[in-house]
């Protein structure tokens, strides 16, 4: 992950992030490539498409544009909310002949502020942590001797917390992914994935150079 240019927007200067090759394999390399990042009293503040279909897990897609989303604050305190309204949707599509209603919800958080932080090897001094959650619900409708009756298929919940810890100076050093879900078990097998799921990605800084 690289600043690869800068660019304007309604008078407002951000940095380009690009990827090595433009392959990506993690939740922050991914959601970040191709995006907007500008500095502003001590946030960062992202403009593009954040690219984390919950596809992936889930199969839907959802639309996570967003224009100057804070996803970071370095004066915030841990798990102080970031943005003043959540990015949120409502999507409808039919999957195996279910209808699927689908509401979604992305904030990000505070985190801890650490005097040090040790990974991959690696101490950091100055570092404070962000979190990025995205919390989904789904209902659907089934037949029951004849009547149509809306069923829960995913209470709420979220399916991704994502830890960003940033060095002062440097940047994002660490990131703790975990993407989970608990399914209604029926709907998960009419929909022939499993009913529930948990999945942990870990991202290092292995070398960085600031210019």
């Amino acid at each position: 992950m690289f600043i690869d240019s800068e660019t304007t927007v309604n008078s407002n200067t951000y940095n380009v992030f690009k990827t090595r090759d433009n392959i990506a394999t993690g939740f922050y390399s991914s959601a970040f490539q191709n995006n907007k990042v500008r500095e502003s009293n001590g946030k960062l503040l992202l403009t593009g498409d954040l690219a984390i279909s919950a596809g992936v897990i889930l199969p839907i897609d959802l639309d996570l544009t967003l224009n100057d989303f804070i996803i970071f604050n370095k004066n915030a305190s841990n798990n102080q909310v970031l943005n003043s309204f959540p990015k949120t949707g409502t999507i409808n599509e039919t999957v195996n002949g279910y209808p699927l209603s689908i509401n979604y919800s992305l904030q990000s958080y505070g985190g801890e502020t650490l005097s040090s932080f040790t990974t991959n090897g690696i101490t950091y001094t100055n570092v404070k942590s962000t979190k990025i959650k995205l919390n989904i619900s789904i209902t659907t409708v089934i037949t029951v001797l004849g009547s149509p009756q809306t069923i829960t298929a995913l209470a709420a919940q979220d399916v991704l917390v994502s830890t960003q810890y940033l060095a002062d100076g440097i940047g994002v050093v660490y990131t703790n992914t975990v993407t989970s879900y608990n399914l209604n078990s029926f709907i998960a097998g009419e929909l022939g994935i499993p009913a529930t799921y948990t999945q942990t990605q870990e991202e290092f800084l292995d070398t960085y150079l600031i210019n």
